[in-house]
């Protein structure tokens, strides 16, 4: 038996891992989750419900097993040098929550998800949704995943403040634990986001009772509050316009970020004890700090005229630019 290893400290790597999207949105009633998904790279569409109205958008028939939605999702992988599509949209989880229920009834012989009791139906179920999840989890690497799910007003019990409050969470079943279908979803992909219409609430002087205003604006947020869940990866706004197209220019900051540093830490190759000396004297960065805290204003400067820089920071030159 060869116990040998291929791990190696010549092989850690370092740097972000550009994927494609892999992300769920959910909301109110009509706030615009779908059409949030066609405005994302040429959308195929796996839907159970219809809720297209005048969208145009290419679409698998409406499956009516949840065998067929794993099929779809096998084929655009497997197929992927043959069609044109970059996303995958699921719409919604929750209206194929039954599809699974119902695969995990056939599997199990039972007549319904509740006969097995003490929730062993929908650890069932949620085997049934993990084999999505994996086969999702394939195919992100060569598409965008964006899946769709309503929101359900749902009683909280906050165990941190002893309260119980009305959330908004994912229109999905189970109880917690290896049951809980919304939790496994939200942990699988990148980003939640909660979309819903924007709205102001006011108090008039006087008055107990609370009035809310809205416009119609539509907005996403992207961190967890305690009205609802919501979480990403890439130092969003905690409030975004429900835009995709917005949405992907700020996940792409950090990308291009990563891109201008390394351009910069090219140009100085061979200089770097230069190029941190003049940094830090002409206050461009702290002491200590190096290339990645630089500002993007300051990148952009450097890689303007790169030449330039390059004459600033030559020791020999005693003329400091700040």
């Amino acid at each position: 038996m060869n116990n040998e290893t291929t791990i190696s400290l010549a092989k850690i790597q370092r740097g972000r891992v550009t994927l494609p999207h892999f992300l769920l949105i959910y909301g109110v009633d009509g706030v615009g989750k779908t059409t949030f998904g066609a405005q994302a790279p040429a959308p195929i569409f796996i839907s159970a419900e219809n809720g297209f109205g005048d969208l145009t958008v290419d679409r698998f028939p409406t499956p009516k097993t949840f065998a067929e939605v794993l099929a779809a999702v096998t084929l655009l992988g497997k197929e992927r040098d043959q069609h044109q599509y970059q996303t995958l949209v699921i719409d919604s989880l929750d209206w194929l929550e039954p599809l699974a229920h119902r695969h995990a009834c056939e599997k199990y012989g039972w007549k319904n998800i509740e006969e097995p009791g003490y929730g062993k139906g929908y650890v069932a179920a949620n085997e049934a949704w993990l084999e999505l999840v994996n086969l999702l989890k394939r195919l992100r690497h060569h598409l965008n995943v964006v899946l769709i799910a309503h929101a359900a007003i749902r009683p909280f019990t906050d165990p941190e403040r002893n309260a119980v409050y009305d959330r908004y969470q994912l229109k999905l079943s189970g109880q917690g634990g290896k049951t809980d279908a919304s939790a496994l979803w939200r942990e699988a992909v990148d980003t939640v986001l909660f979309a819903n219409f924007a709205v102001t609430v006011t108090t008039a002087k006087n008055e107990r009772k609370a009035k809310a205003f809205g416009t119609g604006e539509r907005v996403m947020f992207t961190e967890r509050r305690p009205a609802f869940d919501a979480k990403n990866r890439f130092n969003l706004p905690f409030e975004l316009p429900l835009s995709w197209a917005e949405y992907e220019k700020l996940c792409a900051a950090p990308a291009r970020a990563d891109e201008a540093v390394a351009r910069v830490r090219e140009l100085i190759k061979g200089r770097e004890d230069w190029a941190l000396s003049w940094l830090r004297v002409n206050h461009w960065l702290k002491d200590g700090e190096d290339v990645d805290q630089l500002t993007e204003a300051r990148r952009e400067r450097i890689l303007k005229n790169p030449e330039g820089f390059l004459e600033t920071i030559n020791p020999n030159n005693n003329e400091e630019t700040k």
